[in-house]
């Protein structure tokens, strides 16, 4: 056994720190999967059901490429993904971020983005997957908070432009000119989509959940992120909901259909335990030390906090081929998989609740 070799086999490629990485990615236990930032991070999604429909009311139903751009159509796109903590919300989002950057590519250069190149693999891309296309991720998720006061809409809105103008290239900050930085924030957006629509460039704007303490706020959250959905910007916004806390109709009601698309994750169904072991078991690209888990582990009942979501499952599949790895082992049964994971943290009923 190579004991300095990582066992990655249900990990996750990330982007952690550029600067002391350059083009690496770091395997983790958790985090999302984002194809549009790591090559290869597309071959490890796993279709499990309720996902792949929710994928296709996003192509049939979310922001079109012919639309997007359309000023005639005056409109970008919201999309707002909701479901309880772990289910993958994130990762899909991230899913939908690529596949509608390489239909805006499609559509713009008439040819479809180059594939990836096997050496590239689990690099960090160096470059936007299409020059028609920018992303800007927002990380925070205390941006609607001050000293643990709520704030307004208003003032989110505004610190969620000063990242954008942080992360844009300087050819869209020039062709915007200093009205970018008006504190009247629809005009800055106004601005922002003229600046995108001349240079024929559309800005994906992925948002977290920013956990607004009242329902009113996020209301009116979401209505002025369907406003500033103009011409060229499309917004992803994330929204934790739980099962017993789910008020996304009350919320999101006001929404018309005509530029904004709702879509719920929830939780994995009995088949997704068997289908999203092996999908990573048995991938041949994976880097790192590999432990295989046996059919006898897949034909096995799990408990039901570990099949309830996406994220605890890889968590634990994480843990245990981990520790596996550690004693040398090549492959782990059922009495080794309850034996790994006995001591994981087993959630109550508080985990799966709004706090």
């Amino acid at each position: 056994m190579n004991a300095s070799e990582t066992c990655n086999t249900f990990a996750v490629p990330v982007v952690r720190n550029l600067a002391k990485t350059g083009d690496r990615v770091e395997w983790e236990a958790t985090g999302p999967l984002v194809p549009w930032q790591v090559h290869g991070a597309e071959d490890l999604w796993v279709p499990v059901d309720h996902t792949e429909e929710l994928f296709r009311r996003f192509v049939e139903e979310g922001p079109q490429p012919r639309l997007i751009l359309d000023t005639h159509y005056d409109a970008g796109h919201l999309v707002v993904v909701s479901g309880d903590s772990q289910v993958g919300k994130t990762t899909f989002i991230h899913r939908a971020v690529y596949d509608l950057t390489r239909r805006l590519h499609q559509k713009m250069e008439d040819q479809a983005v180059a594939p990836s190149l096997a050496e590239e693999r689990w690099t960090v891309r160096e470059h936007a997957m299409s020059p028609h296309v920018r992303v800007v991720t927002v990380i925070s998720t205390r941006m609607a908070r001050g000293d643990g006061i709520p704030v307004g809409v208003d003032v989110v809105n505004q610190r969620i432009l000063e990242k954008i103008r942080e992360k844009l290239p300087e050819e869209v900050i020039s062709e915007a000119g200093a009205n970018l930085r008006s504190r009247n924030t629809y005009k800055a957006f106004l601005t922002l989509s003229n600046a995108l629509i001349n240079l024929r460039c559309t800005l994906l704007i992925v948002l977290p959940d920013f956990r607004w303490s009242d329902e009113r706020l996020a209301r009116n959250f979401y209505l002025s992120c369907q406003d500033y959905a103009m011409p060229g910007i499309v917004f992803f916004v994330e929204r934790t909901s739980s099962i017993v806390r789910d008020n996304l109709e009350d919320e999101l009601g006001d929404l018309s259909q005509s530029n904004a698309t709702k879509l719920r994750v929830g939780p994995l169904v009995d088949q997704d335990w068997i289908r999203f072991i092996q999908a990573r078991r048995d991938h041949p690209n994976i880097p790192g030390w590999h432990v295989r888990v046996e059919d006898e582990v897949l034909l096995s009942e799990p408990e039901h906090w570990m099949r309830h979501n996406i994220g605890r499952l890889q968590n634990v599949l994480h843990v245990v081929t981990k520790r596996a790895h550690e004693n040398g082992e090549r492959a782990i049964g059922v009495a080794k998989m309850r034996e790994y994971s006995q001591d994981i943290h087993v959630p109550g009923a508080g985990d799966f609740m709004l706090s």
